[in-house]
């Protein structure tokens, strides 16, 4: 009984000293309609792999979002407009960053 209880010991010692590696972060996002209308509400849904931190940008209207993993957005004005994804591990070695343009009518 007593090497059973031991076996049991070094096993799930093993099991929670072995932490997976992640892979290379690599940023992602989809894009609900395109083009858009003005005042149309977009989803930008995040699509991203292993990352723990993550930033919107949308320059043309000094939007920074850092909160949330997918963004709704309502474009108020006609033109291309640059959006901006960037992720990385809570370290901050690995970073990732995409830009898309959306074309707003």
């Amino acid at each position: 009984m007593k090497r059973i209880a031991f076996l049991l010991f070094v096993v799930s010692m093993m099991a929670v000293s072995c932490k997976r590696q992640p892979g290379s972060t690599t940023a992602c996002f989809n894009i609900s309609k395109t083009p858009a209308k003005v005042n149309d509400t977009l989803y930008l849904l995040n699509c991203s792999l292993n990352y723990d931190k993550v930033r919107w940008f949308i320059p043309s209207y000094l939007y920074i979002d850092t909160v949330n993993r997918h963004l709704k957005f309502v474009p108020t004005g006609t033109g291309n407009m640059d959006v901006y994804l960037w992720v990385a591990m809570n370290d901050t070695t690995k970073q990732n960053m995409i830009k898309k343009t959306i074309s707003v009518q």
